[in-house]
Parts: structure tokens; sequence; C-alpha cells
């Protein structure tokens, strides 16, 4: 059975494995190695323990392992929603965001934003988000979507 659960400092280790799988697996397909680097140097464990400490982390767990994490920051931005290759498309993912969703939504706020990877568009818009603006470079390329979604 799995649960979702708040995280703690002592479980970054894990859950920067986690993200870094993650990435490492699906971001490969749309992502140059640049992107990938910036983004696991997002996620160090170093890093992990301060998100945890400063916003609401909350992470799947089943069997004593954490198979996803997402975390809530200030106001009502979800982030860093990921999920381990062999768990994905087992409905980990939408437990984590109604989690973050839940979370966002207790505070009061009327939605919930999230920049949005290129790969995961069609799961966000699944769950009712709107895209409202993107991440382009200068020469064009778009890397992530400013999405909304209102409750």
């Amino acid at each position: 059975m799995i649960t979702i659960e708040k995280a703690i400092t002592t479980q970054a280790k894990e859950i920067s494995e986690v993200i870094k799988e993650s990435v490492l697996f699906e971001h490969k397909k749309v992502y140059p190695e640049d992107k990938i680097q910036n983004v696991l140097g997002m996620y160090t464990p170093e890093k992990i323990e301060g998100y945890i400490n400063e916003g609401n982390y909350y992470i799947a767990v089943e069997d004593n392992k954490i198979s996803g994490c997402v975390y809530v920051g200030k106001e009502s931005e979800m982030d860093s929603l990921y999920v381990l290759p062999e768990y994905m498309r087992k409905g980990i993912g939408g437990m984590l965001a109604q989690k973050a969703e839940e979370h966002i939504k207790g505070l009061g706020h009327d939605h919930v934003w999230i920049w949005a990877s290129l790969l995961a568009i069609d799961f966000y818009k699944s769950r009712g988000y709107i895209q409202e603006s993107d991440i382009t470079d200068k020469d064009g390329n778009t890397w992530y979507l400013g999405m909304r979604k209102k409750f």
C-alpha cells in the first residue's frame, strides 16, 4: 500500500536519488545534457534538506521505500513532482499532486501553480491545469510551461 507522508530531513538523500533516477530516465527524451545537469544541481541532498525545512515536502512510500516526491513551496506553488521510473503510470504522481493541491487549498489559496516540464504537460492538463506562460531561451526553445489550476 502506498502512503503519502510529510518528508523529514533524514530522508533528503533518498529523495535526491528518486529525483535523480526520474530525471535521468525521463528528461533525456527531450532535454539536452546541460538542462538535465542544471535540474540535478537543484536537488542535492543538502538543498533538499533546506527545502524540507522551509516548506512542505511530501513523499510517496511503499514498503519503506520512497517512490515519489512533491514540494509545496510558499504561497500556491507546487514544485518538483518526481516518481521513480518503475512506479510511473501507477497513480503515484496523481496522489502526490492531490496532496499538494489539498495543502495549498487548505491554506486558503484559490489556485495552484507549477512550472511543468515538457514531459508532464499532458499529466497536468488531465488534472485541470491550463497553460499561462512559458520559459523560452534566447534561441526560441521552450523548456517549461507555467500552468495553473483554479479550485
